[in-house]
């Protein structure tokens, strides 16, 4: 297959993820906006932070549900039409990781981490991708 039409692809596959990532985030910020506010875990404003108003602290929940079917949804159809070739370990390893630094955001969203803590457990998360095998060979 000649590299620029397999590059298209890429593209218009590429894009679909993103929007269809956008859609699932837009549809589920009401959902776990009513879910914050029900559980009070929101983030009340003092001098250090930028929002006059409450916010839900709820909305990286969001992002990592879309985040994490779109990838999902992508792979399948990916798979089904034969697109692309997908090694399913590597994508396991990096949703994985997703979690990890997904979790670690909502631990130090309760308990309010040290930034050192937070520093070592990211690079332990990064590091443990890296040597996992995960690798772009191009763009």
């Amino acid at each position: 297959m000649d590299s620029w039409l397999r590059y298209e692809q890429l593209t218009i596959f590429a894009t679909a993820g993103f929007l269809l990532s956008l859609i699932i985030t837009v549809i589920t910020i009401p959902f776990v906006n009513k879910i914050g506010i029900k559980y009070h875990i929101i983030d009340i404003p003092n001098r250090r932070k930028i929002h006059k108003d409450n916010i839900v602290r709820l909305g990286g929940l969001s992002i990592m549900i879309a985040y994490i079917l779109g990838i999902i949804i992508i792979c399948k159809v990916s798979i089904f039409f034969q697109l692309f070739e997908i090694d399913i370990n590597y994508i396991r390893i990096i949703l994985f990781c997703s979690f990890l630094y997904f979790t670690l955001g909502v631990i130090d969203d309760i308990k309010n981490l040290n930034p050192l803590t937070k520093l070592i457990s990211q690079i332990g998360i990064g590091t443990f991708v890296y040597l996992s095998g995960p690798q772009f060979n191009g763009i």
